[in-house]
């Protein structure tokens, strides 16, 4: 590994294949990168961290209607997926690294009332987490998990008795998640 010093605000790292950088900017934040130019975290002098590639994603579900089936949430429309983690034609998020992560679902009962809507996280396919939504349209309900996963983990949400509307405002089911560490 080579170390290069360049004045006094920048240390290059140059290991076998890669070089990464230390920088400091004149807005007082101190960033790394990896090769050139791209970004993997910066401090402020404030102390606040920006970290522009931890995986994330939230999506909803486009069109409107109603299942009455136990069916996969089906959220095809991904308005944030940073590293293509969720996949919106399996509707599964699948783990790029081992870690923690946060993961939230909202829903809605069907319209017709055909009984309380049941709502299951998924982990590599196995129910891990579920919650209730009472009989009483419109009822909706949001929960989220914490769960440990390890690189190739996929995590999906699948339920019973649900509506969805896709529309501008309005967009329900949603599914989320990210990376905590």
């Amino acid at each position: 590994m080579a170390v290069k010093i360049y004045g006094s605000n920048r240390i290059d790292l140059d290991g076998n294949n890669e070089t990464f950088s230390i920088r400091a900017t004149t807005d007082d934040e101190l960033n790394f990168y990896k090769g050139a130019s791209t970004k993997l975290m910066g401090i402020d002098a404030s102390g606040f961290e920006s970290k522009p590639n931890i995986p994330k994603f939230w999506a909803y579900r486009s069109g409107n209607g109603n299942d009455y089936s136990t069916t996969n949430l089906s959220c095809d429309v991904a308005e944030v997926n940073i590293g293509g983690h969720y996949d919106t034609s399996n509707f599964q998020f699948t783990a790029p690294v081992d870690g923690t992560y946060f993961f939230i679902v909202h829903a809605m009962n069907d319209q017709s009332n055909n009984g309380s809507s049941i709502v299951y996280f998924r982990k590599n396919g196995t129910n891990y987490h579920y919650f209730h939504i009472v009989n009483s349209h419109p009822s909706s309900a949001t929960t989220n998990v914490i769960i440990t996963l390890v690189a190739g983990d996929y995590v999906d949400v699948v339920a019973a008795n649900t509506h969805w509307n896709g529309g501008s405002v309005n967009k329900y089911p949603i599914f989320g998640g990210y990376l905590m560490g």
